[in-house]
């Protein structure tokens, strides 16, 4: 996974996604963005849903923030990809784990996770 900024939700759901990655992917202020959720990240991009506010701030909806176990204060990783903002919880892209984390082929693990992997490699 591509390393990003990371951003906290504000006590509103908000997300602030860093000017950089606003220009880098064209998804400026005050546009409607489109969210697509696949594999654990929230992709926004151009389309006819909820906008970008004057400030940069962007409102993840309460259902998508509720099933992604996202709260006040929630540590959130930004970054563009493929013309689209990309959000994710930061960690174990196959559980919760945040700590202990080792990156394969860029994709983040934790050891635990990238032992079960060894493990199914090994039995062939």
């Amino acid at each position: 996974m591509t390393n990003g900024i990371i951003r906290k939700l504000d006590e509103l759901g908000r997300i602030c996604p860093p000017k950089e990655i606003r220009q880098a992917t064209g998804l400026n202020t005050n546009m409607n963005l489109d969210l697509e959720i696949k594999d654990r990240v929230l992709r926004l991009t151009k389309g006819s849903g909820r906008h970008i506010d004057e400030l940069g701030r962007y409102v993840i909806p309460k259902e998508i923030r509720r099933v992604n176990g996202w709260d006040t204060g929630q540590e959130l990783e930004v970054y563009a990809e493929d013309g689209a903002i990309c959000i994710r919880k930061p960690g174990c892209e196959w559980c919760t784990e945040t700590e202990n984390l080792v990156e394969v082929n860029n994709h983040t693990l934790c050891w635990e996770c990238a032992g079960k992997v060894a493990e199914r490699v090994m039995q062939g």
